[in-house]
């Protein structure tokens, strides 16, 4: 994701670099055109790069994440966990009321069916991405 990112915006930059060197070349703009029209092109370049990266988060780069686990920042790597949920005990005024159990890490998440009962015997995985410093258990009504 973000490798991609930062390189699509170091082409972009590349390629002003060049159309405005030509452009220089060949005396056809003036220079405040020129100033102005390499401005504007920087911008759309700049704002579709963060507009492409806004998802991206530094452990989503290979290199960084695997610099981040060797200096001991992270203490695992990723890794997929199962949890298996047999059932659910509580109390309280909504006792019969259908519940589910939903657990997240990070930004993954997963949630059982609904029971009645309480009883789901469901077995659930979920991604536990590296940096990850909770896994929330929760039942849900």
């Amino acid at each position: 994701h973000c490798c991609c990112c930062c390189w699509c915006s170091a082409s972009c930059l590349t390629m002003l670099g060049l159309l405005v060197r030509a452009a220089m070349r060949m005396d056809v703009v003036e220079d405040a055109y020129l100033i102005a029209g390499g401005a504007a092109l920087t911008m759309c370049c700049l704002f579709c790069t963060v507009y492409r990266c806004r998802k991206c988060r530094l452990r989503d780069c290979g290199c960084l994440k695997r610099c981040l686990r060797s200096t001991g920042i992270d203490k695992f790597d990723d890794f997929e966990m199962m949890i298996v949920v047999h059932e659910a005990l509580f109390t309280g005024a909504k006792a019969r009321s259908k519940t589910a159990v939903r657990v997240t890490a990070g930004r993954q998440q997963v949630v059982t069916a609904e029971s009645q009962k309480a009883v789901f015997h469901e077995s659930v995985s979920i991604f536990v991405e590296q940096g990850t410093d909770t896994v929330n258990v929760e039942l849900m009504d």
